[in-house]
């Protein structure tokens, strides 16, 4: 994603699951700094949470 209000540009990688929810892998700036590292916050170490869709919305089919 390119930030361009804060001139920077992050990487992310996602995993997902059957029920179609998603969690944050990595993210890394230009420069290699990580803020989540195999699925865990640098910071603190905390797993980064499954994201999923709210009741009543659609879902994608694969």
């Amino acid at each position: 994603m390119n930030f361009v209000a804060f001139k920077s540009v992050r990487t992310f990688a996602f995993i997902h699951d059957k029920a179609f929810r998603v969690r944050t892998m990595w993210n890394r700036s230009e420069a290699g700094d990580y803020t989540i590292r195999d699925g865990r916050f640098v910071d603190n170490g905390n797993e980064t949470r499954w994201l999923e869709r709210c009741e009543g919305t659609a879902v994608p089919r694969v």
